[in-house]
């Protein structure tokens, strides 16, 4: 299969697909996240790189990036609140699951990526090996919270159950307080220096309260997307969509698929 193949497979699964989450009035699917995952982790691997003496291998961020989610195309897209709520048969299950999707997706798409083994990219984002995966990994955590953020600007009231899922204070995006905070420490100690984190992904003193989220909320359109919205962070993302997207990716911010 070709990539485009992959690529259709991707497009099928959305995210946040359980009750408690519907409606999601912008509900991407995998392929969109994959884009939106992929820009972050590229933003943040090259600011790291410049500034400081380590090393980062800037492509392996791209491909860890670019298939980060592609077992889900087997095992489907759980939401994190489901995982932890696993018990131990069933978490032993889904880490069986994944191994089997990576032996049925390397049979699929072996030849996918150029410059690297795809059975051992699968492998390395399953066992979150390399420091290119904790740059990944935290890309991927920060495109959670700005889908969930896009949602709170619409007046989806309905995504603030997530805010408790991931240990935020709702009155507060308290980063202090959850797991975005403790990626970014860890990503740093690897680093062994203090960067300026000043206009980067990696700056989380940015917070916006729930409550202005939602007194400054709109329905999304072209219009209200290129306004500043005073989350500075949550800004960063949609200028992402400007620098870089298609049309097509911009309308999935702006297209209403539920209410």
């Amino acid at each position: 299969m070709n990539l485009l193949s992959r690529d259709e497979e991707l497009s099928k699964i959305f995210r946040y697909n359980v009750e408690i989450h519907k409606p999601m009035f912008y509900r991407p699917n995998l392929l969109i996240h994959t884009k939106r995952v992929k820009r972050i982790a590229l933003e943040l691997a090259n600011y790291l790189l410049k500034n400081s003496w380590k090393k980062i291998d800037i492509d392996l961020v791209w491909e860890l990036a670019k298939f980060h989610d592609d077992t889900e195309i087997i095992t489907w897209d759980y939401v994190s609140m489901t995982k932890i709520s696993f018990s131990d048969e069933e978490q032993k299950k889904y880490e069986n699951d994944c191994v089997n999707a990576i032996d049925i997706l390397y049979g699929k798409y072996k030849n996918l990526s150029e410059k690297y083994d795809y059975k051992e990219l699968l492998l390395t984002i399953k066992n979150k090996n390399w420091i290119e995966f904790l740059i990944v990994d935290l890309a991927d955590k920060l495109d959670n919270h700005f889908e969930v953020t896009h949602e709170l600007f619409a007046w989806n009231i309905i995504f603030s159950v997530i805010l408790y899922d991931w240990g935020l204070n709702v009155s507060n995006f308290d980063y202090t307080k959850n797991r975005l905070y403790e990626r970014v420490e860890h990503l740093l100690e690897y680093f062994w220096k203090k960067l300026d984190l000043t206009n980067t992904f990696l700056d989380l003193s940015s917070t916006f309260t729930e409550k202005d989220c939602l007194n400054n909320s709109s329905k999304h359109n072209l219009s209200t997307i290129w306004k500043n919205s005073g989350y500075d962070l949550y800004d960063k993302w949609l200028n992402l969509h400007f620098k870089y997207w298609s049309e097509d990716d911009i309308n999935y911010l702006v297209n209403q698929l539920e209410f």
